[in-house]
């Protein structure tokens, strides 16, 4: 399944790569925003088709992560770069903080899918107003690494806050949680995702 999902769409993204950087020849500013439309949105389906194919690995206990120690800072800096062009085309400024150097015990494709390809940088992105803020905190807590993000957007209401949330972190009843979430995980295990309040200040 996993073949007859991917092949199709590394087809269409292998054909439109070279036209997009012009190997052939020049192509007029359409032609240029057309392609750029067809690898964007192949791209942003292939990912979507691998995060599903690895939601079915993991319920059926399959998935295999390739642990290492990873620098934190360094993986925040990679993530936070594909967000930083639709940041700047929305005025939004993009502040991170991180509480020295950091190494964490992890898979560095899960922990990219975890920050960038499940949402959680993407959507801050996404749902910050023009002129708005996004605020990246790295730390330690408890033995535990720890990556919140928050932003100025419109928030998680909290029965859904609640449903995405830790019992323990969910919003008190009648406000809203003006984030996108949090990841955390530890040097003994792979990161766990997590996602709760984390306010912006």
């Amino acid at each position: 399944m996993s073949h007859e999902l991917r092949t199709p769409l590394h087809t269409v993204i292998g054909f439109s790569e070279p036209l997009a950087e012009e190997t052939n020849r020049p192509l007029n500013d359409d032609q240029k925003r057309f392609v750029a439309h067809i690898l964007k949105d192949s791209r942003h389906l292939l990912a979507l088709i691998n995060g599903i194919l690895d939601l079915s690995k993991i319920e059926a206990g399959k998935l295999e992560l390739i642990r290492e120690d990873l620098d934190l800072g360094a993986l925040l800096a990679d993530a936070l770069s594909s967000i930083r062009p639709q940041g700047i085309e929305k005025s939004i400024e993009i502040e991170t903080r991180v509480a020295g150097p950091m190494l964490v015990d992890a898979d560095r494709l899960r922990m990219t899918q975890i920050l960038y390809n499940y949402n959680l940088l993407s959507n801050a992105v996404k749902f910050t107003p023009k002129g708005g803020r996004i605020r990246v905190d790295a730390g330690t807590a408890d033995g535990m690494a720890r990556i919140a993000v928050g932003d100025t957007g419109i928030g998680i209401p909290p029965e859904e806050a609640c449903g995405k949330a830790r019992a323990s972190a969910c919003p008190s009843p009648g406000g809203s949680s003006k984030n996108m979430g949090a990841v955390s995980g530890s040097k003994a295990s792979p990161a766990r995702e997590a996602v709760s309040p984390s306010p912006f200040r």
